[in-house]
This record gives C-alpha cells, sequence and structure tokens, in this order.
C-alpha cells in the first residue's frame, strides 16, 4: 500500500476527538500531563491502574508523526520527516483495503497490520499504552518498548 505524505488526510481530528474529553460521563479522558509521564487526569479513565510493567496511570501523548529515530520496516526506505500518521487510515485507503483483497485474507490482513496500514496508526498518535512507550524511568529488561511491551506481545 503507497502512502503519499503530501495527501491531505481525510481522517477524524484526533487531539480534539469528543471521546478524549474530559467529561467523566462520557469522555475516556484527555491528553496526558507532560509533567507526569502524559498520566492522564481526566474522564471516566482517570483513576483506572494500570499493571505492567509496573503500576500506574493511564498515559496518553499525542504523536502526530514519525519521529527521526523511528526504526523503518525491514526492508524498507526511512519514512520522510513530514509523514503524518493519520496519512495512514484516510478515507481512500480504508476503502482500498476493504475492497482490493476479496477472497484474500493474508494480503488483507499484511496490509491492515502492515506499518503503513490503518491498524498501527492510532496506537502510535494516542502514544503511550497504546503507543508501546514504557513509564518514565523504565528501560529494557524491566520494560520493552514497542510493539512487543506486554507480556503477551510478540
Amino acid at each position: 500500500m503507497d502512502i503519499n505524505p503530501d495527501q491531505k488526510p481525510d481522517t477524524a481530528d484526533f487531539f480534539h476527538a469528543t471521546i478524549l474529553s474530559d467529561s467523566t460521563f462520557d469522555g475516556l479522558g484527555s491528553w496526558g500531563d507532560p509533567n507526569n509521564d502524559f498520566q492522564i487526569s481526566t474522564g471516566g479513565l482517570k483513576d483506572i491502574m494500570v499493571a505492567y510493567p509496573v503500576p500506574h496511570k493511564i498515559r496518553r501523548n499525542f504523536t502526530n508523526y514519525i519521529p527521526p529515530s523511528f526504526p523503518s520496516p525491514p526492508g524498507e526506505p526511512p519514512f520522510p520527516p513530514t509523514f503524518m500518521i493519520n496519512n495512514t487510515f484516510t478515507r481512500s485507503l480504508t476503502d482500498s483495503l476493504v475492497n482490493s483483497f476479496k477472497g484474500n485474507f493474508t494480503q488483507f490482513q499484511a496490509n491492515l497490520e502492515g506499518f503503513a496500514g490503518p491498524h498501527p496508526g492510532p496506537h502510535l498518535i494516542l502514544g503511550g499504552e497504546m503507543g508501546g512507550t514504557c513509564p518514565f524511568g523504565l528501560a529494557p529488561p524491566a520494560c520493552n518498548p514497542g510493539p512487543g511491551w506486554s507480556p503477551n506481545g510478540k
């Protein structure tokens, strides 16, 4: 699946998503506090504790670009510095994904789950646990960042 970094995204504005509101009734909490390891302090999930790798509150750190230090998938060129993650799940790319692999689940899954596919993008944009980052002050072997950071990761 080719991604054009200059393509204008037609995806939702994650930063201002209403589900990430401060409301304790119907909000999941806003973006985390950068002065407190990006832990959320508002919304219905503000008091939820995550157990792995150490007990801590849910963290959320908005990031809509691929950091320059982020490794490219094996055999792929580096991502351009202007590459915006929300370009991985535009309406046209999602429509193409859904309609391009009739009868070929293996190719569908490879394109859905691949780094430039629509599934990893929201994880990276949300950051924190969803983005595979370790809590502040933890590094391997206490915590392994990335897709395999959890005990169930591969």
